[in-house]
């Protein structure tokens, strides 16, 4: 029995130190690297208000995934755009370049 107990505590760090990926708590899959975007009504935010991001930046919703607008000073945005809204949408178009939105069209609505 001792053995046991011993072997079960050398086991359990080894069980615990698993090499795969951690999972997001929210598993939406990452819309496609490079991807073009159609125009259409999304949901932008600051992104101090997502969990995901935590910290202020302009961010669209694509797809379920939150993107920072990576050109959002030459569509007329400040740092901190929608920190004081609770909710906006934007009509927007453009591309997602290495994980960040590049928006050719950004027309905030409302």
């Amino acid at each position: 029995m001792k053995n046991l107990v011993i072997l079960l505590f050398a086991l359990v760090p080894a069980a615990c130190t698993s090499q795969e990926a951690p999972v997001a708590l929210d598993s939406t899959p990452a819309p496609a690297a490079n991807a073009v975007v159609e125009q259409s009504e999304y949901t932008v935010s600051c992104g101090c208000k997502l969990d995901s991001v935590g910290q202020c930046g302009n961010y669209v919703d694509i797809d379920g995934a939150w993107l920072e607008i990576a050109n959002a000073d030459v569509h007329g945005l400040g740092v901190m755009e929608w920190c004081s809204v609770p909710e906006a949408n934007a009509e927007v178009a453009g591309e997602i370049e290495d994980g960040k939105f590049v928006a050719t069209v950004l027309k905030v609505i409302g």
